[in-house]
């Protein structure tokens, strides 16, 4: 019988086994605590190719040699293939640790180590499903690679970089900006372009090899919808609102001819319009950036974000159902929704809208309204002029964007 196993032993594959020796010899050759990153992806690739060898290894040796050594042990399979899963394990630690980002070749051979993983459990259990405690014991002994696990905080750790980098563009396009009412439909520029990095992040997103789209989703959507939001709360910073263009309520001043009072009480003197105007331009400390154009392309502009944020969700939505993301059934819609966004842009037309109403009617106008209030008599505070100058402002805003 001895004579039996060495001929069933010797007949085996040799081809694999000097594939397997080639390629751990490659690994001992890259120490990944002597070599650059160049030399690093190449162990990585040699530790995906180990991992299918090791794998066909592991199926021949179930089909072939194991039905053999059965004789002399009961689980024969299912030792073989945890030792093979031990050394495996030992020398995917080494690599494991000094991956710092996600690369092809990195999660290449990670996923590589999961299927081997998944191979040799799978033989195990079905080696000893006879068993009394169902093969759990040699699955005590397959401690995990976790693999998944590594492949998801590579992900978190490419997500944080991406949401990193467009908050700092969000600060700088922000900076750039001259609100042009002029250019591009009336929509801001940089809005347009915050847009389309995180089109382009969630693309990228969909592009990565991994299996846990569904899972990580979420967490990119977050981040780039709190990005989002930033971008809307500082646009409209700034701007003012209703408190910031309503003037101080004069004293009454005005009584008959006869009154008792009338020695108590005076007139509001009328003072010139340019004079009035300069100082009511003092108070509300209003520049070229929040002009009445300017004003209209942020309204515009919060919009736009509101209905690109609609479609960009819809799109997210279409590509998490074509991938081939593991457990894309069970998440919850709502968690691909940018809800921050939504809010701070609905507010954000609120408050400009208000904004600009009071703007136009305290401060843009206030020569032909609130100026000539309880100045003089009545005939010449009429609402006629206010109207006419009213309608230039309203063709203003109809004109931006349309």
């Amino acid at each position: 019988m001895s004579q039996e196993i060495f001929l069933t032993f010797n007949s085996c594959d040799k081809l694999q086994h000097l594939k397997l020796l080639a390629t751990s010899s490659k690994l001992e050759k890259l120490d990944p605590s002597k070599h650059a990153s160049r030399k690093q992806n190449k162990a990585l690739l040699s530790l995906a190719v180990l991992a299918q060898d090791i794998s066909e290894l592991a199926f021949y040796e179930k089909e072939t040699i194991s039905p053999i050594l059965k004789m002399w042990h009961p689980h024969a399979a299912g030792v073989a293939v945890a030792t093979l899963h031990v050394c495996y394990g030992n020398e995917l630690k080494q690599y494991v640790r000094s991956i710092k980002e996600m690369t092809p070749d990195a999660v290449k051979m990670l996923l590589a180590a999961d299927k081997l993983e998944k191979d040799l459990v799978h033989i195990a259990v079905e080696d000893s499903i006879d068993s009394e405690d169902g093969g759990k014991s040699i699955i005590r002994e397959m401690h995990p690679y976790e693999s998944e696990v590594v492949i998801a905080n590579l992900v978190k750790s490419w997500i944080k970089i991406r949401v990193e980098r467009l908050e700092e563009w969000v600060d700088t396009s922000l900076q750039q900006e001259v609100w042009n009412p002029r250019a591009n439909d009336g929509i801001a520029l940089s809005a347009v372009q915050v847009l389309r990095v995180i089109d382009d992040s969630v693309e990228a997103f969909f592009q990565l090899p991994i299996p846990v789209h569904a899972v990580l989703l979420p967490k990119l959507i977050s981040g780039l919808d709190k990005s989002l939001q930033q971008y809307i709360l500082k646009a409209k910073s700034g701007c003012g609102n209703r408190n910031s263009f309503i003037p101080t309520m004069p004293a009454l001043t005005r009584c008959s001819t006869g009154s008792k009072f009338h020695s108590i009480f005076k007139r509001k003197e009328k003072i010139p319009v340019t004079q009035r105007r300069k100082s009511q331009v003092g108070t509300s400390n209003i520049d070229s950036l929040f002009g009445l154009p300017q004003l209209c392309v942020r309204i515009n502009t919060m919009q736009h974000i509101r209905m690109e944020v609609k479609v960009l969700e819809k799109r997210t939505i279409s590509h998490l159902g074509s991938s081939k993301s593991t457990n894309d059934n069970d998440i919850d819609d709502d968690l691909l929704k940018f809800k921050l966004s939504e809010v701070a842009s609905m507010e954000g037309i609120h408050q400009l809208c208000e904004a600009t109403a009071y703007k136009i009617t305290f401060h843009d106008l206030c020569h032909v309204l609130w100026d000539s209030l309880y100045v003089g008599d009545v005939s010449p505070t009429r609402i006629v002029p206010f109207l006419e100058e009213l309608e230039q402002c309203l063709k203003i805003i109809s004109s931006i964007g349309s």
